[in-house]
Formats: C-alpha cells, structure tokens, sequence
C-alpha cells in the first residue's frame, strides 16, 4: 500500500508557502487580508478560504482514517489567509 502522506505534506507545504506570499502581497499593496480570503479565481469556485479548509480537511482526514484514530475537528471561523504559519501548522498537525 502506497501511503499517500509525502504527497499531502508536499501539498500543505506549499500551500503555506502560497498563502505567506499571498499574505506578503496584501500587505505590500495595502489590501484586506480578509479581501484576499474571499476571493474567487472564476465564479463558480469557492473562495480562498474555503479552498484552503477543503484542502486542510482532506489531509487531516485522510491520514485520521489511515491512523485509525478519531479525525480531530477545528473551527472554521477564521480567514485562513490571516492565520500564521504557526496556526496553520497546529491544524495539520494531529
């Protein structure tokens, strides 16, 4: 059985490296970080933040089910485009 979590941490990884650059842009340019968060890249697609929960849920809930152990459940109330490295690695963490 191929184990998919080098794949998942590769894709949070570089996820996180995204949203820092995202955050950096924000910044530099003056922009709502929160305005960042709910931006859609085509209409029909969620916006960033649900994509990044639907991304954080996947790996955390794959690796649960694999592990045999209860999926740990996070809020998800926060932009996460505003949430810091540390955050973010506390919710990929299980």
């Amino acid at each position: 059985m191929i184990f998919p979590f080098p794949a998942l941490t590769r894709g949070l990884t570089n996820l996180s490296a995204i949203l820092d650059k995202a955050a950096a842009y924000a910044a530099a340019k003056k922009i709502d970080a929160a305005v960042l968060a709910q931006t859609r890249l085509f209409r029909i697609m969620h916006p960033l933040s649900r994509q990044v929960q639907i991304a954080c849920d996947t790996a955390k809930g794959a690796a649960g089910r694999l592990a045999a152990i209860e999926i740990p459940k996070h809020e998800d109330t926060r932009p996460h485009c505003r949430n810091s490295g540390a955050d973010r690695e506390k919710r990929w963490t299980i």
